[in-house]
């Protein structure tokens, strides 16, 4: 049976984190390859049991085994990963730009990549798996890394404040074009894909791009029988056709394909 549980970060850190969420399973439901559709979130991962592998795109000929502590950079194409055997895996999902605060490093640099955590944290990795896998129960693990973010926010000097207001202006002109966003926020669109690259991995046109889409999938899987023409226009997509398009790019499949099959990791993080 798979178990997957998501909780709300302490009030100093929700800014930053949107959730910590754990997968666990002691054999594998999943199908051979599960999709994993960008949602414009960066993660860290820490895997304390079996391996898995990742594949981007439908490139199924090299697969990437991961295991231990692994940075999830934004996605902008589809992975398909293969998790066999026991599985528990112990999720950070941060906001949009909430990484940037702790590590104060361009995110562009790891879009579209997994990253050993070892990178950002160095030996003290070490002693935070060890310090998790003691620990006997969940609220203890969260403690022991909201504790490890804290002092990471407490090192970070940069007031990102102004961004995140970006964010949000740029959430409610989502129907308008990145250069009248850019116009509306007295910047230019240079500026604007440069503050998006270094706060968020992605640029303006893919962030909204993203964020759309998502949006769109979610009212999908709300069952209330609109029809996709309706989901479409609901959700900011000039018509039927653009949203297939976007369907097609980012699940590799058409909406009546994808919806026939079973894709739990994509329902597990679209539902919740």
């Amino acid at each position: 049976m798979i178990s997957y549980s998501q909780y709300k970060p302490s009030e100093n850190l929700k800014e930053y984190i949107d959730c910590f969420w754990v997968l666990q399973s002691t054999q594998s439901e999943f199908k051979p390859l599960e999709r994993l559709i960008p949602d414009g979130k960066i993660e860290i991962i820490f895997n304390f049991k079996n391996p898995y592998k990742k594949v981007i795109g439908e490139n199924r000929h090299n697969p990437e085994t991961l295991k231990g502590a692994q940075l999830i950079g934004q996605r902008q194409e589809l992975y398909l990963i293969q998790q066999e055997g026991n599985i528990y895996l112990l999720g950070i999902r941060f906001t949009t730009a909430g990484l940037f605060p702790f590590f104060n490093i361009p995110l562009q640099e790891f879009t579209d990549t997994t990253l050993n955590l070892q990178y950002l944290i160095g030996r003290q990795l070490s002693e935070i798996e060890e310090r998790l896998m003691e620990a006997t129960s969940f609220s203890e693990q969260k403690q022991i890394l909201e504790s490890l973010f804290i002092s990471k926010l407490n090192q970070s000097q940069y007031c990102y404040t102004r961004f995140t207001q970006t964010l949000l202006t740029v959430g409610n002109l989502s129907g308008n074009s990145i250069e009248n966003m850019a116009h509306h926020l007295n910047t230019t669109y240079k500026n604007l894909e440069r503050d998006f690259a270094k706060f968020t991995g992605l640029s303006p046109k893919r962030f909204v791009k993203i964020s759309r889409f998502n949006a769109a999938l979610k009212s999908l899987y709300a069952c209330d029988n609109k029809s996709l023409t309706q989901v479409a226009l609901d959700n900011g997509y000039y018509d039927q056709s653009h949203f297939i398009r976007d369907f097609k790019h980012f699940t590799g499949l058409s909406p009546k394909e994808f919806l026939a099959e079973q894709h739990s990791i994509s329902e597990m993080l679209v539902q919740h």
